[in-house]
């Protein structure tokens, strides 16, 4: 398991998510094996705004991805707040 964190922008403290094995593509699901320039969870492809096969994206695959950029990040801040919420009770229970 390898910790990353999503930045949230300037102010929100970056979103720390914890995957295993090869993290997939914010954008397009597909596995990042090497990270772009906007870090270890987007694709080169999609870094650039660009399908896997070189072509530029459309106004309907840009939306498409930045839907899905959306939906993933609200999947993984679901669950570092279910994870928050379990720690914070442990030690409430503890104390």
């Amino acid at each position: 398991m390898k910790t990353y964190y999503i930045s949230q922008g300037l102010l929100k403290p970056p979103l720390e998510v914890e995957i295993e094995g090869i993290p997939p593509c914010l954008f397009c699901g597909t596995p990042v094996t090497r990270p772009s320039m906007d870090g270890p969870l987007v694709c080169g492809a999609c870094d650039c705004g660009r399908n896997h096969d070189g072509s530029k994206w459309t106004d309907e695959q840009r939306e498409h991805a930045w839907n899905q950029r959306r939906a993933q990040i609200a999947k993984y801040r679901g669950a570092f707040n279910e994870k928050l919420i379990v720690t914070r009770e442990i030690e409430r229970d503890v104390s």
